[in-house]
């Protein structure tokens, strides 16, 4: 059986250290290896075209940027971060093929915010603007757990994880506001900020956090990109991909 073919999509941002100033295309390694070392192949996608789907199997967002307000419809708030609206533009549209095609799509941190908004959802522009919200914008401490997320029974994540609670990371200051239609939160802070979205079947998983920091000395986290990997091929299976 052939490997299922994930595609990341990648982020436009400089990386830190480079000295040179070109546009860049790049994505975090830790993905890549997360995901191939449950089995997937993986390509970054630099700018999305229809043609990709034809050889991926699934769609990734990784975290990054804030999402142009815009695309939500709202004014940008002086709280709101840098953001490029020809990416987030790129990367709706490859979630929108892609649920159009039933293929999968898997978010993380700024991901999960893309897909809400890609499916007509809207964001906290700055979690300071959310009722009893406290900061989320842990970005010292990647590798440990800072606060508490529960998860809704008889959800998907629920099930991967296999425990009702857990401490995760959290390297974000925006979260999902209004919740796409097709959308469910599976997945709550300890002050009630959405930490996970998912649809009915799986085809459809976003977490806050970054579980591809957490993986190396968490198995939870390695389930979950198990079940990326899993859900991935079995769909394009069903598929006849």
């Amino acid at each position: 059986m052939s490997k299922p073919v994930i595609g990341i999509m990648g982020d436009w941002g400089k990386p830190q250290d480079s000295m040179f100033d070109f546009p860049w295309v790049s994505t975090n390694r830790a993905y890549i290896q997360g995901l191939s070392d449950s089995g997937a192949l993986t390509v970054v996608i630099p700018f999305f075209e229809p043609q990709v789907l034809d050889f991926c199997d699934a769609i990734f967002i990784q975290g990054g940027y804030d999402i142009d307000p815009s695309l939500y419809g709202e004014k940008r708030d002086e709280l709101c971060q840098k953001s490029d609206l020809e990416m987030d533009r790129s990367m709706i549209n490859a979630v929108r093929a892609a649920r159009e095609r039933c293929l999968p799509v898997f978010g993380v941190c700024r991901g999960l915010q893309l897909v809400n908004v890609a499916l007509g959802g809207t964001l906290w522009q700055d979690l300071s603007l959310c009722p009893g919200a406290h900061r989320h914008d842990v970005y010292d401490r990647p590798y440990e757990g800072v606060h508490g997320v529960s998860f809704a029974s008889g959800s998907v994540l629920r099930d991967i994880i296999e425990e009702d609670d857990i401490m995760v990371n959290s390297l974000h200051h925006q979260a999902a506001r209004n919740i796409a239609e097709g959308l469910h939160v599976c997945a709550v802070s300890d002050d009630g900020v959405v930490e996970g979205l998912e649809n009915e079947d799986g085809s459809i998983i976003a977490v806050q956090w970054h579980p591809e920091a957490l993986i190396r000395n968490d198995d939870r986290m390695r389930r979950l990109f198990d079940f990326i990997v899993r859900k991935t091929a079995m769909i394009a299976g069903g598929l006849g991909r």
